[in-house]
């Protein structure tokens, strides 16, 4: 595994890995499934969300779209990053989290629940937030090191869209963003009075916050440069 200099918005050098080792990449997707997928838990409240929680996207769709990514890879020439079978994994693991975010915070409000099962979690998902760290590729996206709030808040905001798209009423879904904001900030009380603004300014690799992050995709959304 090599190592390059990498700069950082915002900040100064630091020194980045560069995640080519495929073994490495392998052990972290193992260490996902044991450490990150809240699937993983044996605690009977959250294992009966899962087990009631329906789910509005056709996966099957996602796995034929992530098919055909790997044969077109192939086609050209191309060694996809990892086999088809890990990025299904990796895609479930996703999807769990966006579902549990969705479910127990924005929904239903049961913060100090969600707090009490996850918070090593998540805990690890705000430490590990820089390209120097290697932990960061099993707590967040290797590429873009976006966190489950990022992607949770991004699709909530998107179904919202698609809602009002289909009513046609031109209404505006800034409401909802407030709505996430509000959730987060509740949420993340439970981490303590000096803990404020812990999951509202996540940074992803590019310096960005989770705050900018979402009224950014919001403001494309409604205002499409195309």
């Amino acid at each position: 595994m090599t190592r390059t200099d990498h700069g950082r918005v915002g900040g100064g050098l630091c020194m980045s890995y560069l995640y080519n080792d495929s073994g490495y990449r392998f052990l972290s997707l193992h260490r996902k499934v044991l450490e990150y997928d809240p699937r993983n838990t044996d605690n009977l409240i959250i294992l009966d969300y899962f087990n009631t929680m329906r789910r509005n996207r056709d996966d099957v769709s996602v796995y034929y779209k992530l098919i055909e990514s790997e044969i077109n890879q192939y086609q050209t020439g191309t060694i996809p990053d990892s086999p088809i079978s890990f990025q299904m994994v990796w895609h479930e693991i996703n999807m769990a989290w966006v579902d549990i975010i969705h479910q127990m915070i924005f929904i239903d409000q049961v913060y100090d629940t969600f707090h009490g099962e996850y918070k090593n979690v998540v805990e690890d998902i705000i430490l590990h937030d820089t390209l120097d760290e290697k932990e960061t590729l099993v707590y967040r996206y290797c590429k873009t090191g976006e966190s489950p709030f990022h992607i949770a808040g991004k699709m909530w905001l998107y179904g919202k869209w698609i809602e009002v798209k289909r009513n046609g009423r031109g209404e505006t879904i800034d409401k909802d963003l407030r709505f996430i904001l509000s959730c987060y900030e509740n949420f993340e009380k439970r981490f303590g009075s000096n803990r404020k603004f812990c999951i509202l300014y996540l940074m992803d690799f590019s310096g960005k916050t989770l705050v900018d992050y979402l009224t950014d995709f919001l403001d494309e959304l409604q205002n499409p440069n195309w």
